[in-house]
């Protein structure tokens, strides 16, 4: 929600004002995706560099590239919510009533 805020040159507050509880969601899907292909190329290029730096013609990119859980193994301890609970935590932040 943050982030988004920051994004739009508003504050938390006025967003709670002004767009929907799924609109929110919408962005934070786009954000997720946007984020993992950045993180992605960026790990691409600091590999690329640093296979390069070692120029010895033995190790692969695959080599420098650092391997982390899968998203499955990583949110296996994550509480999980359906939409109508997320709902209600988003209605208690803001002090939407129904």
């Amino acid at each position: 929600m943050f982030r988004i805020a920051k994004d739009l040159g508003r504050t938390v507050y006025e967003l709670g004002e002004i767009i929907s509880y799924e609109e929110v969601m919408e962005w934070s899907v786009y954000y997720d995706k946007v984020e993992a292909n950045r993180v992605a190329k960026q790990d691409l290029y600091l590999a690329r560099i640093a296979q390069m730096l070692c120029a010895d013609g033995k190790l692969k990119l695959d080599d420098f590239i650092i391997k982390f859980k899968d998203k499955e193994e990583e949110n296996k301890d994550l509480i999980k919510l359906d939409g109508q609970a997320m709902a209600q935590i988003f209605k208690g932040i803001f002090g939407i009533k129904d």
